[in-house]
């Protein structure tokens, strides 16, 4: 079992809410770009994101076990797609960064993402192309941290899930009481997800 989360940033401790799950994989286009899918500029490196993510790493108890550059594409080492490798007792992450999936076609990761059982959203929403990556059996986790609301210019895997259905499951994860509502519906998870969010916070 392999779930899958684009724009994973230091969010380490949402594999807390999977226990069941024994790999992941994690994607980020920092810290080479935070922007990536709209530029390319040198200002929008993030040159201190390796350094948060190894602190959020131990902080959730995961320890680095290997790095490996998997496509040279620059002489500034910040900006090539490196796969870092990171262990608990009890889960393996696999965490692509400076990795688009879009425009990098790293092979391990393809090759990781056709594989995978669940996606993730939470904060960044992955381009629809995603849905050409992944089946209807995947099962989509929408995290309650997030907006889910439908946006007409959107081009995010989120719109294009108000107007279709695609997965077989999907689930509304309220986070803080780590619970999980299968919805029928985009629309559903959106309702639910606004109303825990004013439930919580208002």
């Amino acid at each position: 079992m392999t779930y899958l989360y684009i724009g994973a940033w230091n969010d380490f401790p949402i594999t807390g809410l999977f226990p069941e799950v024994k790999h992941f994989v994690f994607t980020d286009t920092q810290p080479r770009n935070e922007f990536d899918d709209y530029c390319d500029n040198i200002g929008y490196e993030r040159p201190n994101f390796i350094k948060q993510l190894l602190v959020a790493a131990t902080e959730c108890n995961f320890r680095l076990i290997s790095k490996k550059v998997l496509k040279k594409c620059s002489d500034r080492e910040i900006r090539n797609p490196t796969l870092y490798t990171f262990k608990s007792d009890a889960q393996t992450i696999n965490y692509y960064v400076s990795t688009n999936f879009r425009t990098d076609d790293v092979k391990e990761l393809n090759e990781e993402i056709y594989e995978c059982s669940g996606l993730i959203l939470s904060g960044y929403f992955p381009n629809q192309v995603i849905l050409s990556y992944v089946s209807p059996s995947t099962k989509l986790f929408c995290i309650s941290d997030s907006v889910y609301d439908y946006n007409e210019y959107d081009e995010h895997v989120v719109k294009v899930l108000h107007e279709e259905h695609y997965f077989d499951e999907m689930y509304a994860v309220l986070k803080e009481k780590k619970t999980f509502i299968r919805c029928e519906s985009m629309i559903e998870i959106n309702e639910i997800v606004n109303k825990y969010f004013e439930d919580t916070y208002n």
